[in-house]
């Protein structure tokens, strides 16, 4: 009886080593009499020393310490296992077509494919064996939920020792929700990794410095003022005074955001009190795709037979940057759009012969200087642009760029209008009463200083008296400016020129 009793434990041994070589575990050697699997008759004997869940943890310990030595039989280019290599086509085409029409019915992006999380889901599946049940919709945002959660918050609780010994950079990043809700969202930067801090609905409350400065206080009190070596917000005048009274009472700088100063460059350049030439081309270039996209007829033409499916507006990183870019693309695609105007399918269609139809042709084709306009716009424009692109940039930290990409901005547009005065000075005057401004109160990248660039103001030589003509192109007018209790007011890009659905 005790022979047949341990001949039975072995073959049961066996035959769950066996199962799991064939692909419902990791791999064990079937050769391997462990005594972690096989249970003795002494051991069966003696009453309830070793359970039956005592057995299945030590397999479990034993299937763990081997399967730190190989791959996950899941992995790509992985090596199958004798049942997934047996499987028909029409099972392997089964299993996918079931992954696939959950991924079709939750409307789940195709590039989500490239998770890192994606293999280890299935790997953590396929590792339990047939009986799985998924996590059911309360599983999911509940007792899950808040177990990621945690876990997120112990792993960035992991950099705060490199708060206290580097100290950090809290950045304020004003948005608008789908539903045009506003939203304040508060991120940290380190050395090792910047991380989002809390969010905060400001739909109900007044943006005022004094509702603002507690909004911030708040921020500071949770991350402690001794770690915090700047602060950042957007430099609108709410937001400014609330800045600098935390600076004067923590003793930490304050800094308006970079991107948002050259945004408001580029929209003081489209204020039609100071440039009223670029504001009008502006909208007349508004005009011209207004039309085009709010007619699929002569979009789907000019797609299909003109411009290879490229469009005519650009979306940018801002609306006033959407502007400008917009405009180049019209500028790009002048022959395109002309021909778009004057192909037969146009003159024969009805739009060719309505009011606002012949008023887009006639800008197009008969408005010689609107086209010179552009070109003119855009030699002012376009540095401030390339200056935005770098401030807003993910792929390197921008900030040790920043202030001889501007004075590198200044000297292209001087370069770009001619050297002559009466065209660049306004400019500069918008440049440096936005940039200069705010250099003198951040803080220096490089030496941690403070920065008093004030030899960097546009001074006027001889040699731009001598190169300054008497005609104007773009009418602007020199006068002052004046720039410090102005807003900026961030909108969707496709509300700039069209209305366009994404």
């Amino acid at each position: 009886m005790k022979q047949l009793l341990e001949g039975y434990q072995k073959a049961k041994a066996k035959k769950e080593k066996l199962n799991v070589n064939i692909g419902y575990g990791d791999y064990v050697d079937v050769d391997d009499d462990s005594e972690d699997v096989v249970v003795s008759a002494d051991s069966v004997g003696n009453a309830g020393k070793k359970k039956g869940k005592e057995v299945a943890v030590a397999v479990a310990s034993k299937r763990k310490m081997v399967s730190s030595f190989f791959s996950l039989r899941t992995t790509p280019g992985f090596q199958p296992s004798i049942k997934s290599a047996m499987a028909t086509k029409e099972m392997v085409d089964n299993a996918k077509l079931a992954v696939a029409r959950w991924w079709y019915d939750a409307n789940v992006p195709f590039n989500r494919a490239h998770s890192k999380y994606y293999w280890p889901m299935f790997d953590a599946a396929l590792a339990f064996g047939p009986g799985f049940k998924v996590p059911y919709f309360h599983d999911l945002r509940g007792n899950l939920l808040r177990t990621l959660v945690d876990e997120i918050i112990t792993y960035l609780d992991e950099f705060r020792p490199i708060w206290e010994l580097y100290g950090c950079s809290v950045m304020s990043d004003g948005w608008s929700n789908r539903r045009q809700e506003p939203v304040i969202n508060f991120l940290i930067y380190c050395p090792k990794v910047t991380m989002f801090l809390k969010s905060i609905d400001a739909s109900g409350l007044t943006k005022d410095a004094d509702t603002l400065y507690g909004i911030f206080n708040e921020v500071v009190q949770l991350i402690s003022p001794n770690y915090i070596v700047q602060f950042i917000t957007d430099n609108e005048a709410a937001y400014k005074a609330a800045g600098k009274r935390l600076q004067m009472e923590y003793g930490f700088f304050w800094a308006p955001c970079a991107a948002h100063c050259i945004d408001l460059m580029l929209e003081n350049l489209t204020d039609v009190r100071h440039f009223p030439t670029v504001d009008a081309t502006i909208i007349k270039a508004k005009n011209i795709t207004k039309f085009s996209y709010n007619h699929g007829f002569v979009v789907n033409m000019m797609r299909k037979e003109f411009t290879n499916g490229r469009e005519l507006c650009q979306p940018g990183i801002t609306r006033f940057a959407t502007n400008f870019l917009s405009l180049q693309c019209l500028l790009k695609f002048k022959k395109e759009l002309r021909e778009t105007f004057t192909c037969d399918k146009w003159l024969n269609s009805k739009l060719a012969k309505s009011v606002v139809g012949k008023e887009v042709a006639k800008l197009v084709l008969e408005d010689r200087d609107f086209w010179l306009q552009c070109q003119h716009v855009l030699k002012l424009s376009e540095p401030l642009v390339r200056v935005l692109r770098l401030t807003d940039g993910d792929e390197k930290p921008s900030m040790g760029y920043l202030y001889e990409a501007i004075d590198k901005a200044k000297g292209t547009i001087k370069s770009n209008l001619k050297n002559r005065l009466s065209l660049y000075m306004p400019v500069l005057r918008v440049i440096d009463a936005r940039a200069i401004g705010r250099t003198k109160e951040a803080l220096d990248p490089v030496s941690l200083d403070n920065i008093d660039v004030s030899e960097e103001e546009s001074v006027i030589t001889q040699e731009d008296l001598d190169n300054d003509g008497g005609c104007d192109v773009l009418q602007l007018e020199p006068a002052a400016v004046n720039l410090e209790d102005e807003e900026v007011r961030y909108e969707d890009e496709e509300d700039a020129f069209h209305d366009i659905p994404r």
